[in-house]
């Protein structure tokens, strides 16, 4: 086995975060429209989203690989944040002060994941 990561256990768990962070925006979403909701609420579940996502993805990553979850983890949570930079980029608007609050959110999460995520 090589000391490097895995290019297919990443992109199965950025597949898996993708699947995740989709069906829960799908699922909130449907509970944002038939319910009231305040802003303060909103950002609490897209963030609830985002890690669990995350979580997910870099869990499935480190399993997939089989060892180096740290690096995993933390490699799944970063590529996923250049994702979510370029597409704010390209299409949102995004402060520095919740940037790095996503920022954090997505190493954290990817961390953690990793972690649990070896055998």
């Amino acid at each position: 086995m090589s000391d490097r990561l895995s290019i297919a256990a990443l992109c199965k768990g950025l597949f898996i975060s993708l699947a995740f962070l989709l069906v829960f925006a799908l699922v909130f979403s449907l509970i944002a429209y038939f319910f009231t909701i305040t802003n303060d609420t909103l950002l609490l579940l897209g963030n609830i989203t985002l890690a669990v996502a995350i979580f997910a993805g870099a869990f499935s990553a480190a399993r997939k690989a089989g060892k180096k979850g740290l690096l995993h983890g933390i490699t799944l949570g970063i590529i996923f944040l250049i994702v979510m930079i370029i597409l704010t980029l390209l299409w949102g608007d995004m402060s520095w002060h919740i940037l790095l609050e996503k920022a954090g959110l997505t190493i954290l999460a990817g961390t953690i994941g990793g972690i649990l995520g070896i055998r």
